[in-house]
């Protein structure tokens, strides 16, 4: 019920559409697109996001200091609990990733989760967020 009535977003697109293809489990997938979905969506929810970073105990003097910060927890959280910070390091073969991007990128906009999504995305977009997930942020 609670996910029926849930606003979950593209990161729950993006494992929606990559999980089945290349046999990630669900969970994973969400722990490796969401540092990715909150430096993108910060643009429309920053404010939020910071409100979360400050109720961590996260540094941070302004909005983006916050955002950085709930970013890191995230990743460092990633590493403590051994859950892959790629589709790289989970074991994606870049030419199967290639190879299907066009497609995943496109089935993530259409998909239900991203109409709740707090900032709109393309394809294009979509496309260099998986690219982002699959070599690293920069």
């Amino acid at each position: 019920m609670s996910f029926s009535n849930a606003i979950l977003g593209i990161v729950h697109s993006m494992a929606h559409k990559t999980g089945k293809i290349f046999s990630i489990p669900h969970g994973c997938a969400n722990a490796i697109y969401l540092p990715v979905a909150i430096r993108f969506n910060a643009e429309a929810a920053g404010g939020k996001y910071a409100d979360a970073a400050k109720r961590l105990g996260l540094k941070g003097n302004n909005t983006q200091e916050r955002v950085d910060s709930l970013i890191d927890f995230i990743i460092d959280l990633n590493k403590a609990l051994n859950i892959p910070l790629t589709l790289k390091e989970f074991g994606v073969n870049e030419t199967d990733f290639l190879a299907n991007l066009d497609g995943i990128s496109e089935s993530s906009v259409s998909d239900p989760c991203t109409g709740t999504n707090p900032r709109k995305i393309s394809v294009a977009q979509m496309k260099e967020l998986f690219k982002e997930a699959y070599y690293g942020m920069a």
